[in-house]
């Protein structure tokens, strides 16, 4: 569009729509609304250049005109305009100096059926809160503070956007929001939003004032704690029913009406639990409910207490609404509503797929993102730190006392899930208190001493149920999570289980046995496979195949030959199973036993094997030939268990590769790879096979991750981190340089989710010293590049090196400058994606997260911080302490203690020194500047309230070593510590035979110094590390299989799961006999053993906390550095490491807050800031807020006498000028008197009554102008305002038209843009040359651009 003809463009369409709602010409509405949006359209195309004052001031006056319209239409497309020049504050002087402000908020309160022309007025509102939110005007702000308050229809959509624009106004001008009533409004209004959504964040802005001891005052958020928690704490509760709200509301869930009184109970019982779930999630809030310095609560008693203390006696509603409360607050998943405790522990163990975890979305990588733990559990969780404090308060509070009682209670839908919340946070306690916070209730006095009543069997029976339930919980919760699909199974079991036939568990039976259990199978009876026994198949092929050798051949080859049959993909039998029937995952799962038996034998099974992946491979073949294929179809592959068939051979590529290079499986495989379009293929391909074996398959991953196809490059790389995570053996070597490989891809995506993956794996700093040999560049990636190379000063070696290139003292000015102020942003952000309910997407949108569907916990771990990386080694240290840093920071922590002037700074400074006291050198330099005291001073006193959160979390960085615990405990925290695995551990009855020595330990789990690749360079297998003496082949009774397969579980399988941090557990049965047998040939004997320990205290001996007391922390303080140090062994027999957790034995010293004086006033809405009004001073004629006396620049403010004549058909008596002011005082002073609801049915007859009888009245434009500015400055209920609207609905702008010339909308004469010939753009420069044509942009030209205002 040319620049020069696009002015003259707007300025013919301005003086066109002026001139059509001056003149009304007879335009057809259609016409007038085409011709606003072309100038809408005009306006947006050259909004910086219209957006200055010498166009905005034109284009505003001719809108006001279009604002004025009776058309709601019209005037949306006006608003519309409005909005799009809205670029500055001096464009907003501008429409306030026209009124604008008060005819958006005409447009706001007229009836609910204008929604085109609300829209639009809320979306301008939005956009002065972003434009200008210091200048936001009193007028706007009322009229959002009227519609959240007054409007009690959760269903009206201009009620939701307004208490959202409330929110932000709020962040954005807290002393205007104060003045307006903003605040009270939002408070009043968490009891009556059902929106989760916006129920939080109403919290969260609340939560902000309060946390900042500048703007605590202008709320009372801790004596409205009260009101909020009334519907549940509050036996007696009477929900009031106000003069505004109906009779009746329509339940939204049924459609149908319900009892008002009941439905408003239920709306503000779970509104209360909403707000209680969001303010227990945060620092801020979970002092405010604790705190007992509140006026109105009894003395020692805090809300939170109060809430707790009358669960049993609440409402069975309540009730239920509070445990759920719990669940989400803990990020448990709720149990289904049951009278059955087995039906209830079902539900909450149960793990349906999430959507995610689909095939064509994330499939295998993002459900090991979701359920396997990182690859070490060094990191501290920040998650973890809150829950204990928390955790440690429920508990004081007794909360382990309240839900007893309703679990032991006679409400059996409530004793269950009260039952499992009561079980899951014993766990939760058990993993993050020490033992002296729950010692007393752990063991749960009041459920046993119901037990021991044997005065009421029914009862005792239910009692026992409880007790039975909480054990099946414990040690369901022992063994953690199990992954939902076989192709996660698979790989975790691989990384179990080291070398080829460890997968097998190769028990030997008699001959009559092995006879009965084929017979028995059905399979030599019929060939229906929905026939067979596949219960007796799966223990069938978990037997050694030497023990086929002694059935006859003709059973053999008959049994072999239908199992073969079934699954051959050219019989389309298995192929044809639907995927998603009820046995598709038993046939599966067999399939890859069974595949896996024929692995093992080198004699009569291996033809079946061969001619099975012979007709594997002859289905890849026909993919390559005609790029469709039949069997492994994108529509089969999407509906049939035709996909599992690359898991068959992911079984065989890990225990017999050489079949498969024989059948010439590796050739199709790589030709699939190159197929275009084929990613479900790459999918299934790439979590199948066995990398860490095959030389082969770790070139099919190669070729993967080198793939044309981005999507299929993204999912390998993500699949790198699956491999890490199942602990692949020998990733240290081939993975890190894969993922080395993948830093350069032409992708960013790419390389970005590989420096991801490598953040997470360099954790362990074995994979940090093999990334150092490969060299890696990272700066090319930016900012998390630059970071990444942050881990390279933990080690002596990488920080000489980064020191000789010079990148030492660039990095340490770039923390020093701003970047210690970023990683504050980075860590809250992280906590506030953990604990808030909706999660962001990548399209920048926000959706509810799913607890039910989420088996584990969100996490918050600490990013890395350099001072943390640097006080590793002494070289580090002494660089701090020589640059200054360490000191000046302490110094600013000194000079702030009770200072609140800059949190940010204070919290830099903070995460700062926390991170250098997580080493014992680091810990001297802290030690030197005394900083720890004031550590415990700023979380005790400090007026900001996450400021001491902030430093909570900087004293669990302290604890994380055995120094820093004594310390702390000497100050009176206690530490946190967790068992590990001891040295040589031995399982149960079994300690004679299966031991696991050291050396073991370190092979099996690949926790000592980088290994060496498996591939020798000729590309031949090494066989596996030495140091076990494993024999072949095990020999294990079906007895011991049958105890296995019931869960009698050994000590060592506890411990395992433990160090493993309880989130993936025991993967089937199966797999844990597999593990027994393969660890049973160590001749090490143990010299802790289960047998040693009573069988009743093993739950004591699994998770054993102990604290630090201050003999112990005397001793160590004198053991050697090297000894202390973060990595090195735990001075405590190397049972016991230190997890990041402390808490204070007094608690009560760091979560109470200081009493504030209100600033706000309790009965006005309205405060000084706005206006001060007394007297008769709303009477007097305001003419710079008068619409009519503004245009017009007259002091004449009334009708004239021939627009009286046209007022009701020329039949009104002429009143004098005495009478005429009369009349007008009296309709403001009625107006005035409605802002006050005690009057308000009077004053409104009243006012009626004069509108009746003097017609002229809704005429009179300055009379209307003045009664908006009363609407602008007091707090009228929102029925009043549509109330007095509609009195003035006829009132008619068009006698102010005629004071106004066309010349009044011209716009000024643009100056050309000068040309530009190095433009790219194209605008305007590249369009200056067609300057002489003088196009003008016409309704015709722009009919193509035509757009809907809606």
């Amino acid at each position: 569009m040319d620049y020069i003809a696009s002015i003259q463009s707007l300025e013919k369409l301005l003086m066109t729509v002026s001139l059509k709602q001056r003149n009304y010409d007879g335009s057809s509405l259609s016409v007038q609304i085409r011709e606003l949006n072309q100038l809408a359209r005009v306006i947006r195309e050259l909004s910086s250049e219209v957006s200055e004052i010498k166009y905005a001031t034109s284009i505003v006056k001719s809108m006001q005109y279009v604002l004025m319209s009776n058309v709601q239409e019209i005037r949306a497309g006006g608003i519309r305009v409005l909005r799009y020049i809205l670029m500055s504050e001096e464009v907003l002087d501008v429409m306030l100096k026209h009124c604008i402000d008060l005819l958006i908020m005409r447009s706001l309160e007229l009836s609910n059926q204008r929604e085109v022309e609300r829209m639009q007025a809320l979306r301008f509102i939005q956009q002065v809160i972003v434009v200008a939110p210091k200048k936001f005007p009193a007028s706007l702000a009322a009229i959002l503070v009227s519609i959240t308050t007054g409007d009690p229809d959760i269903s009206d959509s201009t009620t939701l956007a307004c208490t959202g624009l409330l929110c932000q106004l709020t962040l954005a001008n807290v002393p205007l929001a104060v003045g307006c009533g903003a605040v009270r409004a939002l408070s009043r209004r968490l009891l009556q939003c059902q929106n989760a959504q916006l129920d939080e964040g109403i919290v969260l802005i609340l939560l902000n004032l309060y946390n900042h001891s500048n703007t605590r005052r202008y709320t009372r958020l801790s004596n409205d704690l009260m009101l909020f928690l009334a519907p549940v704490t509050d036996i007696h509760y009477e929900h009031e029913v106000t003069g505004w709200e109906d009779a009746k509301k329509i339940n939204f869930n049924t459609g149908g009406y319900v009892n008002t009184h009941n439905a408003e109970i239920q709306m503000r019982v779970e509104c209360c639990c909403l707000a209680l779930s969001a303010i227990l999630k945060s620092w801020p809030g979970l002092m405010c409910l604790v705190s007992t310095h509140q006026k109105g609560s009894e003395k020692g008693k805090c809300p939170l207490a109060a809430l707790v203390e009358v669960l049993p006696l609440a409402s069975d509603q309540a009730k239920t609404e509070v445990l759920e409360m719990f669940f989400t607050v803990f990020q448990l998943r709720v149990p289904t509503r049951t009278d059955q405790h087995s039906v209830g522990l079902a539900s909450i163990s149960s793990q349906e797929p999430l959507s995610s975890w689909a095939l064509d979305e994330g499939f295998v990588v993002e459900e090991a993102r979701v359920l396997l733990p990182p690859v070490t559990a060094k990191q501290i969780d920040l998650v973890k730190c809150y829950y204990a404090m928390l955790l440690s308060v429920l508990i004081e509070l007794g909360l382990f006392t309240s839900l007893s009682k309703v679990a032991i209670a006679e409400n059996k839908f409530l004793s269950v899930r009260a039952t499992i919340l009561l079980g899951e946070l014993t766990y939760l306690a058990n993993r993050l208190l020490p033992g002296m916070f729950y010692q007393d209730i752990h063991s749960l006095p009041e459920i046993v001493q119901a037990a021991m009543d044997f005065s009421d069997l029914e009862k005792q029976n239910h009692v026992s149920d409880v007790i039975r339930c909480l054990e099946e919980l414990h040690e369901m919760r022992k063994k953690g999570s199990k992954p939902s699909s076989l192709y996660l199974k698979e790989l975790q079991k691989r990384g179990l289980h080291r070398g080829p036939g460890s997968l097998c568990l190769m028990c030997e039976v008699d001959e009559v046995a092995l006879m009965s259990m084929i017979k028995n199978s059905q399979v030599l009876s019929t060939k229906e496979y929905q026939q067979w026994n596949w219960t007796i198949l799966r223990t069938l092929f978990e037997l050694n195949p030497l023990n086929y050798r002694r059935v006859e051949e003709g059973v053999k080859q008959k049994f072999f030959n239908r199992l073969y049959n079934f699954y051959k993909p050219k019989n389309k039998l298995f192929s044809a199973v639907s995927y998603s029937s009820e046995n598709a995952r038993k046939y599966s799962s067999i399939g890859c036993q069974f595949v896996t038996l024929l692995s093992n034998d080198e004699n009569e099974l291996a033809i079946f094997l061969s001619g099975l992946i012979t007709d594997i491979a002859a289905e890849l073949n026909e993919i390559v030939r005609n790029g469709q294929g039949d069997i492994l179809s994108p529509f089969s592959i999407e509906n049939t268990l035709s996909r599992d068939y690359m898991l068959f051979l992911g079984c065989v590529s890990h225990q017999n590769p050489e079949i498969l290079a024989l059948c010439k499986v590796y050739g199709s495989l790589l030709s699939v790879c190159e197929a275009d379009g084929r990613e479900d293929l790459h999918k299934l391909i790439l979590s199948s096979l066995d990398f860490p074996q095959d030389r082969y398959c770790r070139s099919i991953l190669t070729k993967l991750l080198t793939s044309s196809s981005f999507a299929t490059r993204l999912y390998a790389t993500k699949h790198l981190r699956v491999l890490l995570r199942t602990r692949a053996p020998f990733f240290k070597s081939w993975g890190i340089e894969l993922l080395t490989m993948q830093l350069y891809d032409v992708d960013e995506e790419v390389a970005l989710e590989a420096v991801d993956i490598l953040d997470e794996a360099c954790e362990d700093e074995s994979y940090l010293l093999s990334l150092a040999h490969f060299n890696p560049a990272l700066v090319h990636l930016g900012e998390k590049g630059v970071s990444f190379l942050t881990r390279f000063f933990s080690t002596s070696k990488g920080f000489s090196r980064m020191k000789n290139l010079g990148y030492l003292e660039g990095e340490l000015q770039r923390w020093h400058d701003g970047y210690n102020d970023v990683y504050v942003n980075v860590v809250e952000y992280r906590l506030s994606e953990a604990f808030t309910t909706f999660k962001k997407t990548k399209d920048d949108d926000f959706v509810k997260k799913s607890i039910n569907s989420m088996p584990i916990h969100y996490t918050a771990y600490l990013p890395v911080h350099l001072y943390g990386q640097m006080v590793k080694h002494s070289e580090g240290c002494e660089v701090l302490q020589k640059c200054g840093h360490i000191e000046e920071y302490a110094r600013f922590l000194r000079n702030n203690i009770h200072s609140s002037s800059d949190p940010l700074k204070l919290k830099a400074a903070l995460w700062a020194l926390g991170h250098t006291g997580t080493s014992v050198e680091g810990l001297d330099l802290l030690m030197d500047e005394g900083v720890i005291h004031d550590f415990i001073r700023l979380v005790e006193s400090h007026d900001t309230l996450s400021v001491r959160g902030t430093c909570y979390y900087v004293l669990c960085l302290i604890a994380c070593t055995s120094r820093g615990a004594a310390i702390l405990d000497e100050l009176g925290w206690v530490s946190i510590k967790e068992v590990m695995q001891s040295d040589s551990l031995s399982v149960g009855s079994f300690s004679r035979s299966l031991t696991i020595s050291p050396s073991t330990s370190q092979e099996i789990f690949f926790n000592g110094a980088p290994e060496p690749d498996p591939m020798t360079d000729s590309g031949t297998l090494r066989p596996p590390l030495p140091s076990i003496q494993t024999k072949k082949r095990h020999s294990l009774s079906l007895n011991l299989k049958r105890n296995l397969s019931a869960g009698k579980e050994s000590n060592m399988s506890d411990l395992q799961t433990r160090q493993q941090g309880g989130s993936v557990g025991n993967l089937h049965d199966e797999t844990e006999s597999d593990s027994v047998s393969k660890r049973s040939s160590s001749s090490v004997t143990s010299p802790l053993t289960a047998s040693s320990i009573p069988s009743s205290k093993l739950l004591s001996a699994a998770v054993p906390y102990i604290t630090i007391s201050r003999s112990t922390g005397r001793k160590l303080r004198k053991a050697s550095r090297k000894e202390e140090g973060p990595s090195s062994p735990n001075p405590i027999s190397g049972v016991f490491h230190l997890v990041g957790i402390c808490l204070p034995k007094v608690k009560e010293s760091i979560l109470q807050v200081p009493p504030t004086d209100y600033i706000g006033s309790t009965s006005d809405h309205v405060s000084v800031l706005l206006s001060d009004i007394s007297g008769e001073s709303h009477l007097v004629h305001d003419q710079s807020r008068c619409i009519q006396c503004f245009l017009t620049k007259s002091h004449e403010c009334h009708l004239t006498k021939e627009e009286l004549r046209n007022v009701d058909g020329g039949n009104v008596v002429m009143p004098s000028e005495e009478e005429r002011e009369a009349v007008r005082k009296e309709v403001l002073r009625i107006a005035y008197s409605l802002s006050n609801d005690l009057s308000s049915s009077g004053n409104r007859q009243n006012l009626k009554m004069l509108f009746t009888r003097f017609p002229w009245i809704a005429q009179d434009v300055c009379l209307y102008s003045q009664v908006l500015h009363l609407l602008s400055i007091y707090p009228y209920n929102v029925n009043h305002r549509r109330y007095i609207h509609n009195l003035f609905r006829n009132c008619k702008f068009h006698s102010i038209y005629v004071h106004q010339q066309c010349s009044d909308v011209s716009l000024p004469q643009p100056n050309p843009p000068s040309l530009d010939l190095y433009n790219e753009s194209g605008s305007p420069a590249k369009q200056v040359r067609q300057h002489s044509k003088n196009i003008s942009l016409t309704s015709d030209s722009m009919s193509g651009f035509e757009d809907n205002i809606v």
